[in-house]
């Protein structure tokens, strides 16, 4: 079976700000909660196919795979370590989606896809 949680956040920045921080995915551990490291393992830094690993510590990591690329909008990206699945997950997604909140604030929302072995 599989699930989904989501969370929203306003952001105060109008939204083509926030998109051009969003964009560069070697950042993700400056605002994922957990995250010390990021680093891209892809010749290509965005867009689909952009992969990065992202380091709880030090010998801990999973591996995001860009599979959707929404110009100033968002992406999709498939959580996976190499050929396999990222423990625990069965499958596992994770999107970030921006919209506009009026003309200087911006909706982000993380929204996480899963199914789970068991």
């Amino acid at each position: 079976m599989t699930r989904k949680v989501s969370a929203q956040q306003v952001l105060d920045m109008p939204r083509d700000q926030a998109w051009e921080k969003l964009r560069d995915i070697s950042l993700a551990h400056n605002y994922v909660p957990g995250i010390i490291k990021t680093e891209i393992v892809s010749s290509q830094r965005e867009g689909v196919g952009a992969s990065r690993y992202v380091y709880r510590n030090a010998n801990s990591y999973i591996q995001e795979t860009v599979e959707e690329w929404h110009e100033g909008e968002g992406f999709l990206i498939r959580l996976h370590r190499g050929d396999k699945p990222a423990p625990p997950f069965k499958q596992g997604w994770f999107r970030y989606q921006l919209d506009e909140q009026g003309t200087q604030q911006t909706l982000l929302t993380t929204s996480l896809k899963y199914e789970l072995p068991w």
